[in-house]
């Protein structure tokens, strides 16, 4: 076009493009110079001839230009004219075949450049091994594989990719350590070597700086989520969740977001909310190979629930559970805790009614027995059996209905009642020599009073009772135990005891396979996370 050779429409195209590219506008310019130089006296006279070359020419060319300028895209016409020798037409032919060379030269090298950036590079590699269940920002689908890197991985395995953009981080790091973007990368390269704990704190130096940057708090997501996989610790997928709903909060449709959380949410057993997001993410993502990933997660989710929900709900009467564990034992393993509740609020008073004359339930003590068997098989817990083992004294029935009382109060949220009950109920467990008794009613009082923001007393009477639970063989006791120990503490401003009371909660949580003291224990880390 420079050159005065392309045709009317040809340069029209070309001139409308190169006024909104800055990359083409350069090219434009720098074919115009190149064309400017000295020329032989035989080609000044054959360019004569072209009327782009005469300065009224020019002039209208320029104000064409400028015209173009102002309004991007419009048809400018531009008369153009042929060199009229064959010989000259050659000449021109070359430069421009040149110049198109050189420009394809240079959005290769551009497009070169660009792929071979540190994050598409972390990219590549991501695609080319993907050895994480969730997504990385900017990473195309790949297919999940079984083997995980890490620094105890063989690097024999490492993607080139991988190499290339880590020496770069490493690098620009040595010269500008507290570089964001830099610190950035580095927490996504370490992600891919399943490196966590540095990826970690890559991350939280970047959020210092960066704050809300949502890439960053994705990445730190998933080192989370690495660690809960290699470390077996559930709170790390409490973290994770929490991290992405704050990335969720400022950009509601972020598809990376949402698929890393609906992970996350399943490893919790939170299958309602997994479903949700998977929803919300193939609303956004219908196609595609990842949108197949969501679908193939969803549809499993979605199972389990139908098969959860397709269950007959429980039967909170004795009779009930007599008749789930005769038909469908595994699915009453599965509801242990719901009525371990019922036991202590309904079939103990029920069985050993303190009222006279008042004939024991026989379902409700045949139930009791049933129950304690499956919770000493299925979760190692003896406080059930220990409970039943002293029901002789009279002091018991009135006891085990004082404790009855309690808990039903604290449930709705008379805190008040709920200590003053679970106070009488440790006072019978005494009389009637009922250590497991005992030990239900005071983890009951304080309960109630950490509910009743009575935070010191509470702090006093949890750490009284650890050393008397400690080798009892009462794995929910001991649990919820540690979770009002660090409940007190953390209402008294003691954020270290309270830290200390939920890793041992969440020690202690895991082999118990108590699921729903589970889920509450992993909740309540995310939430002071």
């Amino acid at each position: 076009m420079a050159a005065g050779l392309s045709t009317r429409e040809v340069s029209n195209g070309l001139l409308a493009h190169a006024t909104q590219c800055g990359y083409c506008g350069a090219l434009l310019r720098q074919a115009t110079e190149d064309l400017a130089g000295d020329l032989k006296p035989e080609e000044q006279e054959i360019l004569a001839t072209i009327a782009s070359s005469q300065p009224e020419a020019r002039k209208r060319l320029a104000a064409k230009l400028s015209e173009a300028s102002r309004v991007a895209g419009r048809p400018i016409p531009i008369a153009v004219r042929p060199a009229p020798r064959a010989g000259m037409r050659f000449r021109w032919a070359y430069a421009s075949a040149a110049v198109i060379v050189l420009g394809v030269l240079a959005w290769m090298f551009f497009v070169w450049q660009h792929a071979n950036t540190p994050p598409q590079l972390l990219a590549s590699a991501y695609s080319e091994r993907r050895t994480l269940e969730p997504r990385i920002p900017m990473a195309r689908f790949g297919p999940k594989r079984l083997e995980r890197g890490g620094p105890v991985g063989s690097r024999m395995n490492t993607p080139p990719a991988l190499s290339e953009a880590e020496a770069r981080i490493s690098r620009q790091l040595s010269t500008n350590p507290d570089d964001p973007e830099w610190l950035a990368l580095k927490a996504r390269a370490d992600l891919l070597d399943w490196n966590y704990e540095s990826a970690m704190r890559s991350a939280n130096r970047t959020l210092e700086q960066w704050p809300d940057s949502l890439p960053v708090l994705i990445d730190l997501a998933t080192a989370h989520f690495e660690r809960a996989e290699t470390e077996q610790r559930p709170i790390d997928y409490g973290t994770a969740v929490e991290l992405l709903g704050r990335v969720l909060a400022k950009s509601p449709d972020n598809a990376v977001a949402l698929f890393n959380r609906a992970i996350n949410f399943e490893k919790l057993s939170a299958y309602h909310e997994a479903l949700a997001d998977w929803e919300h993410y193939l609303k956004l993502d219908p196609k595609g190979d990842w949108a197949e990933e969501a679908r193939s997660r969803r549809d499993a989710v979605s199972k389990l629930l139908r098969e959860h929900e397709g269950r007959s709900q429980p039967r909170a009467d004795a009779s009930g559970f007599l008749d789930l564990t005769l038909q469908s034992p595994e699915i009453a393993a599965t509801q242990v805790e719901f009525y371990l509740n019922e036991a202590v609020t309904k079939w103990l008073p029920d069985a050993f009614p303190a009222a006279p004359g008042v004939h024991p339930g026989a379902k409700a003590g045949a139930s009791l027995v049933t129950l304690s068997k499956v919770l000493l098989s299925g979760h190692d817990d003896h406080w059930l059996q220990d409970i039943l083992a002293g029901t002789q004294s009279p002091a018991f029935a009135n006891a085990t209905a004082s404790l009855a009382r309690a808990v039903s109060a604290d449930a709705e949220g008379d805190f008040g009642k709920g200590r003053e009950e679970a106070a009488k109920a440790e006072h019978g467990f005494e009389r009637a020599g009922s250590a497991a008794g005992v030990l239900r009613a005071k983890l009951e009082w304080i309960y109630a009073l950490d509910r009743s923001g009575q935070g010191e007393q509470c702090l006093d009477a949890a750490e009284a009772l650890l050393p008397q639970l400690a080798r009892r063989g009462y794995p929910w006791l001991s649990v919820q135990l540690n979770l009002e120990l660090a409940g007190c503490a953390g209402s008294v401003g003691q954020p270290g005891m309270q830290h200390r009371a939920l890793e041992k909660a969440l020690l202690l949580a895991r082999p118990a396979r108590y699921r729903v003291l589970q889920l509450r224990v992993l909740a309540y880390a995310a939430e002071i996370e």
